[in-house]
């Protein structure tokens, strides 16, 4: 979605990624990382482009194969010049995660409870040259991605927007 402070346009990008439009449940951060960057890439102009990936960060939901495939696809948004900002959505005591039925994600028959893995989101954020922040209440996670952070990229034709 194109750079805002905007919340109904990004509730708006929200609802075109419903979960019902991927096949496989479940998390897949080097597809993601990797769609953004063919994406932006096709997109390319003259202007500095980031990827901002919000996600709940449960490491332990992904295998090695596809933590080593997430680092490498952070590394290449970093080598395309398309810094990785992720914002990580939960808590490392974890919570169940909620379905729009008002339940809440089961596998077996048991309860899925996510626990966010702040380190691993700050190296991925890393490889992908750009910062980790855990979301909280009063803007400063925002304020840290986007001010500090994507606001401030080269060629850049954004300013900074009031809070």
């Amino acid at each position: 979605m194109p750079l805002s402070r905007d919340t109904a346009t990004l509730q708006y990008y929200l609802t075109l990624a419903e979960p019902h439009l991927f096949e496989i449940p479940g998390s897949n951060v080097s597809a993601a990382l990797d769609l953004a960057r063919k994406t932006l890439f096709a997109q390319s102009t003259d202007q500095q482009a980031a990827v901002l990936l919000l996600t709940d960060g449960d490491s332990s939901a992904l295998s090695a194969a596809m933590l080593t495939s997430a680092d490498t696809a952070a590394v290449n948004l970093q080598q395309a010049k398309l810094p990785l900002y992720v914002l990580g959505i939960g808590t490392p005591d974890g919570a169940t995660i909620p379905v729009a039925d008002g339940g809440t994600v089961t596998n077996d028959g048991k309860t899925v409870t996510s626990q966010l893995d702040a380190s691993y989101l700050t190296r991925l954020a890393r490889l992908g040259g750009g910062e980790y922040a855990n979301i909280q209440d009063g803007g400063s996670d925002w304020d840290a991605l986007y001010d500090g952070g994507i606001l401030t990229l080269p060629s850049n034709p954004h300013a900074a927007e009031p809070a």
